[in-house]
């Protein structure tokens, strides 16, 4: 009754009060986040461990359950999803609505540490924070196709994109993982002569397991008067040197690899292909995290990073930071341009030293307000340049 009282008595206050809730309500809807896809999964996280030429059989039995066993019993963890595939085995943990992920993270990643002995060729699992790039979390799709004229087959880039373009793709706030679409590595394949093999006696277990185990073994460390030498017994080979791997000894004389087989490095048999505008291409997927801004990072994403990076730089070149000794832009070097302050030490009556501001040169760049020419020309700073008389 008394709030009845006062608003028929202050309809002004009434007013005002409703046009600042009316203000707020549109200030927050201005700041409200954009989705394109809005989250309406629960959190996720993604682990993935991979054991070529291995059947379903043998990736449940080595992988899948020692990894189920040792996820068991986390906090926050609803349901555990696990899945063996030729090759891979693949392990979905989804957690309750508003679990920290990343202290969720952390636990996975201390508990895989505690995961024992996996197969000597199985690939140590990796963690990603997410699903398993379904429709609505794969953030984009990328095609990396060569130019005309370009040389080499385009699988030649597959390097540079794993260990370039993903890494800067993946350091992207709201892009949980990047995966390439280039088929598996290539293999080192040994040919074995079945024969000849047979007539000195060597199976071939005996030859894969030699050729695993080829690595290095430290010997320990030997006194020899005042010095200490490291000693290393070198086993590991290059593919184009495995083939001096001694397998065996027969009649005082080594058996090595290259007498029983030839070995070569190349890609295995493809089982998929990836074509755009009807080109041979690497496909990049992009996965996004979990909760993130699909609008904002996907914008982020498509930044124009081709021609060595040119759009970027002539947009770094437009900016101009407001700092308290002046502005500051960025030349086409990323170099800043800025005002240099040249100051002499002097002395206060009080017997004080201090910092005295002789002059200030303004706009000063890295070529000294000269010409790229002329400061060339200079060649490297010294005492003598550029000559100050």
């Amino acid at each position: 009754m008394d709030s009845l009282k006062w608003s028929s008595r202050s309809p002004i206050g009434v007013i005002v009060i409703a046009v600042f809730l009316g203000l707020v309500g549109l200030l927050s809807l201005s700041r409200l986040p954009l989705q394109l896809f809005p989250d309406i999964n629960k959190p996720e996280l993604s682990i993935q461990a991979g054991w070529r030429t291995a059947s379903p059989e043998e990736v449940e039995s080595e992988l899948l359950e020692p990894l189920e066993s040792v996820l068991q019993g986390m906090a926050g963890v609803e349901e555990i999803e696990g899945n063996a595939f030729p090759g891979q085995a693949q392990v979905k943990l989804r957690f309750a609505l508003g679990t920290d992920m990343k202290n969720a993270l952390v636990e996975v990643i201390g508990r895989i540490n505690r995961l024992p002995p996996l197969p000597r060729d199985a690939d140590r699992p990796s963690v990603s924070l997410g699903g398993d790039g379904n429709t609505n979390e794969t953030l984009s799709w990328f095609f990396v196709q060569l130019l005309p004229g370009s040389s080499g087959p385009i699988e030649a880039q597959r390097r540079f994109i794993e260990d370039t373009v993903r890494s800067r793709l993946e350091a992207i706030p709201g892009v949980a993982a990047v995966e390439v679409n280039a088929g598996p590595p290539d293999n080192v394949r040994i040919t074995l002569d079945l024969a000849r093999a047979a007539g000195l006696g060597i199976s071939v277990p005996d030859v894969a397991s030699r050729a695993a185990s080829a690595t290095n073994v430290s010997g320990g460390q030997l006194d020899v008067g005042r010095r200490q030498y490291t000693l290393r017994f070198t086993g590991r080979f290059s593919p184009e040197q495995l083939g001096a791997l001694v397998l065996a000894w027969r009649e005082g004389r080594p058996v090595r690899l290259a007498d029983l087989a030839t070995i070569d490095v190349g890609p295995p048999t493809r089982q998929f292909f990836a074509y755009q505008n009807g080109n041979p291409a690497i496909g990049i997927r992009v996965l996004r995290a979990n909760g993130a801004n699909v609008l904002a990072t996907l914008d982020a994403v498509k930044g124009d990073l081709s021609g060595g990076q040119k759009a970027l730089h002539e947009a770094l070149q437009k900016l101009v930071l407001h700092g308290p000794a002046g502005d500051i832009r960025i030349d086409e070097n990323r170099n800043g341009i800025g005002d240099t302050y040249i100051t002499e030490v002097a002395k206060k009556p009080d017997g004080e030293f201090y910092n005295k501001v002789v002059t200030v040169a303004h706009n000063v760049t890295e070529t000294l307000g000269l010409s790229k020419d002329e400061f060339n020309k200079m060649g490297l700073g010294s005492r003598d340049v550029p000559n100050c008389p």
